[in-house]
């Protein structure tokens, strides 16, 4: 399946978004991954040349991924490519989250805990209301201001 939308995909102008955390587990379509026109890189741990050979990259573009730089909390960055070829455009871009997405979207263990000992306080409370208040105590969740747990001190407080 992933080879036949390789080869008509663009033919039938349809979008195919692949996700990995391993370039190497989509190496073996590269009549997919070679007619993607957008690829987002994310920090890279170990060796991307591979990533940086199939992406015909630049050299200027190969260090970009090497400076990519995460702040959990507050931002995440990635380096853009689009196009290939003379035309091809490689830009560092930014993602930040509102404090209120953080907590809704975090995958940080002990900021999900903090989700389940508020809701613990507060059963009658949404997932929006328990988000909501992490956000305005924690705006930048507990990670980035190296905490662990949350102050249960503040939920008494609003009981």
């Amino acid at each position: 399946m992933l080879q036949h939308a390789g080869r008509n995909g663009p033919k039938e102008n349809s979008i195919t978004i692949l996700t990995t955390h391993a370039f190497e587990g989509i190496e073996d379509v590269a009549s997919l991954s070679k007619t993607g026109n957008v690829i987002f890189v994310g920090k890279q741990l170990g060796d991307f040349s591979k990533l940086v050979g199939h992406a015909k990259l630049s050299g200027n573009g190969a260090a970009a991924i090497s400076h990519i730089k995460t702040a959990p909390g507050r931002f995440s960055q990635f380096v853009m490519v689009i196009g290939s070829g003379p035309d091809q455009v490689v830009e560092l871009v930014q993602h930040e989250l509102s404090p209120l997405m953080l907590w809704t979207l975090t995958t940080n263990a002990d900021e999900r805990n903090a989700r389940s000992i508020v809701s613990a306080y507060h059963p009658e409370w949404s997932e929006t209301q328990i988000n909501a208040w992490l956000a305005q105590q924690y705006p930048r969740g507990l990670t980035a201001v190296g905490l662990r747990e949350i102050d249960v001190s503040l939920l008494e407080a609003v009981a």
